[in-house]
């Protein structure tokens, strides 16, 4: 019989989310990706390098990559493809007279990358950049073959980010999927990861790197300190349970603290949270 589908909490979503944000190392592994690599993706061609970032959000990461090609090649014209409006404003105010994006002309598209894509825009781009954000698309496969082949230039490159297959969200869902809540409105490949895109890329016969970028982010599980709610909230995001509604498994929680992705300090637990990041290059 099918597991009941819930309604998702978004305001509990949202808190867990920032938490693990505020409390991992996520941040750091794709700045540091950022600063190390974005510069080699790209080439001085006489003209402003475009980019186009889709999921862009508050525009941290975006405005970084940003910051990073016009170091190296001058004039940037950067679209952002973001539907929350709340999020856009964010990434306006962030931007707004910053003297290091004064090469930088930036265009915000407040709709969904589907959106975008069905607007009609011809325009082709020397990187487009994908962060964490797949998960919400529909087909994953057919939005990756369609930014290649009709919005990469000769010779650009595409970035994408998921979750690692052997963090320890991965390894919830992977092995413990029958025994969590379904969501309605929940993302749509939730269960996808690094692994996922891989499989894709090989399939169809790309030219590819990947890289690992290390992540952790440390909490006390079933503890009775005074992290107490920080660590529910950590603990409600890598199992995608909401506990303030549904109990998370017990049999879940033991793996969090005891599996193989991760480590134990006393009552302390620190799992492991990589990230997967690929370089697509056009030919």
């Amino acid at each position: 019989m099918p597991k009941k589908r819930v309604a998702i909490n978004l305001a509990r979503d949202s808190a867990c989310y920032y938490e693990y944000i505020g409390k991992s190392k996520e941040d750091k592994a794709v700045a540091d990706w950022i600063d190390a690599r974005v510069k080699g993706l790209v080439k001085p061609n006489g003209q402003p390098i475009r980019i186009l970032g889709i999921g862009s959000g508050n525009g941290v990461k975006d405005a970084r990559i940003a910051e990073k090609v016009s170091q190296k090649c001058g004039q940037v014209y950067n679209c952002s493809v973001e539907p929350d409006k709340n999020s856009v404003e964010e990434f306006q105010k962030l931007v707004v007279n910053k003297i290091e994006l004064a090469q930088v002309q930036f265009d915000f598209k407040t709709q969904t990358e589907e959106d975008y894509r069905k607007s009609g825009e011809a325009a082709k781009f020397d990187l487009i950049h994908m962060l964490m954000v797949l998960y919400a698309v529909d087909d994953i496969e057919s939005t990756i073959i369609d930014y290649y082949n009709n919005y990469l230039k000769p010779g650009g490159a595409m970035v994408i980010m998921m979750e690692h297959e052997q963090n320890i969200r991965s390894k919830v869902v992977e092995r413990y999927a029958p025994l969590l809540p379904k969501y309605e409105n929940a993302y749509m490949n939730g269960n996808a990861n690094g692994k996922t895109i891989e499989d894709i890329l090989k399939k169809r016969g790309f030219n590819y790197r990947r890289t690992t970028l290390p992540s952790t982010v440390s909490l006390h599980v079933g503890c009775d300190h005074e992290c107490g709610k920080s660590c529910g909230l950590l603990l409600d995001f890598i199992t995608g349970v909401d506990s303030t509604s549904e109990k998370t498994p017990d049999v879940v929680t033991e793996f969090v603290a005891k599996g193989k992705a991760s480590i134990q300090k006393g009552d302390k637990v620190t799992v492991n949270y990589d990230l997967a990041a690929f370089v697509i290059e056009s030919q």
